[in-house]
C-alpha cells in the first residue's frame, strides 16, 4: 500500500512536471498534454512553409464541430528570441508575436496525436480546417507511421506508470531487506535491464540516437539509474555486468562455503 501511495505522488507531481515542452542536448521532452490551439497553428504553417520535397509535418485525420484530431511528426517550444530574430539554424515560426522553435518528436516513423479545440485554432489560423485527403496521407508516408503518442490515454499512461512504478518499488524493498548485500547490484541491474525491455515496448519512440520521452516518469529511471551508476564507476559502464557478475559469484562462493562448513559439522 505504502508503495502504491509513493507511486501515486510520483506520478502526479512528474505530470505537473512535464507539461512544458523541452528539448535539452540529446533529450527531448514531448508535453504530456494535448497541444494548444496556438501550437498545432504553429506546425500548420511551418508545414505550409517547408520545402517542396519534403514531407508534411502534420495532418488532419478527424473533424467533429469541436475539436480537431491531428497526427504530427514535431511539437513546439517558445523561444527566447524576439519577434523576426530567430536564428537561421532553428526551425522556426512567428505568430501573433510569439515565436516557436520546430521540433521533431522523433527520428523514426512515429507521430503525435493529439485533439484540439478547432474553433480556437481556425480563430488563429483565420480560415477554416478540412481534413487532409487520403492521397496526401499516403503521399507523405502517414499512412506508415506508428502513433507514439496519443493525448486521449494520458489517464492510461499514468495508470500504467503508478502501477509500475508500485510493483518496482516493492522489489527494491525486498531487495534491500531480504536480501544478502552481494545481491543487491546483481538484481538491481537486471531489474533495471527488465524495467529497459519494459520501457522499449511501452515508450516505442523513446531511444533513438537521441531521448525522445513521451511518457510521464518511467522512461527516466532506468536511463538515470545506468547514467548514475556510469558516473560511479567513472564512465565506464561496460564495468556494471562485470561487477555484478563479480557480485554474484563472491555471494555464490560464500554460500557454498557456508554449506559445506556446516556439512562438516553435522
Amino acid at each position: 500500500m505504502v508503495s502504491l501511495i509513493v507511486a501515486t505522488a510520483i506520478v502526479f507531481l512528474s505530470l505537473q512536471q512535464r507539461q512544458e515542452p523541452k528539448r535539452t542536448g540529446p533529450d527531448a521532452y514531448i508535453p504530456i498534454r494535448t497541444i494548444t490551439p496556438l501550437e498545432a497553428a504553429v506546425i500548420i504553417v511551418s508545414n505550409s512553409n517547408r520545402k517542396p520535397d519534403s514531407y508534411a509535418r502534420i495532418i488532419i485525420v478527424d473533424l467533429t464541430d469541436k475539436n480537431a484530431v491531428i497526427l504530427t511528426r514535431n511539437y513546439v517550444i517558445p523561444t527566447e528570441f524576439p519577434t523576426q530574430h530567430i536564428p537561421e539554424s532553428y526551425d522556426g515560426v512567428t505568430i501573433n508575436g510569439k515565436s516557436f522553435r520546430i521540433v521533431s518528436n522523433s527520428w523514426e516513423n512515429y507521430v503525435c496525436q493529439y485533439v484540439v479545440d478547432r474553433i480556437a485554432l481556425e480563430q488563429i489560423l483565420g480560415y477554416h480546417l478540412s481534413m487532409t485527403e487520403k492521397s496526401d496521407i499516403k503521399k507523405n508516408g502517414f499512412n506508415k507511421d506508428k502513433i507514439s503518442f496519443s493525448s486521449k490515454k494520458i489517464w492510461m499512461y499514468m495508470i500504467s506508470e503508478i502501477l509500475a512504478i508500485s510493483i518496482l518499488l516493492t522489489i527494491i524493498i525486498e531487495i534491500f531487506t531480504k536480501l544478502h548485500f552481494l545481491l543487491w547490484l546483481p538484481c538491481l541491474t537486471t531489474l533495471d535491464i527488465a524495467l529497459a525491455l519494459y520501457v522499449k515496448w511501452y515508450s516505442p519512440a523513446f531511444f533513438d540516437a537521441d531521448n525522445f520521452f513521451q511518457r510521464i516518469i518511467i522512461e527516466e529511471i532506468p536511463l538515470r539509474f545506468s547514467l548514475g551508476v556510469g558516473y560511479l564507476l567513472f564512465n565506464n559502464l561496460f564495468l556494471l555486468p562485470i561487477i555484478s557478475s563479480l557480485s554474484l559469484a563472491t555471494y555464490i562462493i560464500y554460500r557454498s562455503t557456508i554449506l559445506l562448513r556446516n556439512k562438516k559439522i553435522t
